[in-house]
């Protein structure tokens, strides 16, 4: 589960699968509204993963990892961070882009 931490460092870089591709080739305006919408689902998403770990945690607060004989804490909480700070990113990624009044410009290097 550590990989979840690293997870907000991806977003934060523009790391994200975003389909520019796709759209590149959609209109300015519109596209400032799928991407407003990508942001505010993003958010939705991972408040509702982080939300998820979180209650499955304190279910097993006494319990431990069946092979590493772990706390089940200790071994989901990365995935809770991960996913609370994923949300923060994305929030402030929404809040740029309704600062910026546009779309993000897209470029593709397809052909």
């Amino acid at each position: 589960c550590l990989v979840f931490l690293a997870a907000p460092l991806v977003t934060l870089d523009g790391g994200q699968i975003a389909m520019e591709e796709m759209q590149a080739r959609i209109p300015p305006r519109p596209r400032w509204w799928l991407q407003m919408g990508i942001e505010l689902a993003g958010i939705g998403f991972f408040a509702l993963l982080t939300l998820a770990a979180g209650v499955t945690i304190a279910n097993n607060l006494r319990n431990q990892t069946a092979t590493l004989e772990m706390p089940f804490w200790l071994f989901m909480a990365p995935l809770v961070v991960g996913m609370a700070l994923l949300s923060v990113e994305t929030a402030a990624r929404l809040v740029h882009t309704w600062r910026r009044g546009r779309a993000e410009d897209k470029h593709t290097v397809l052909t």
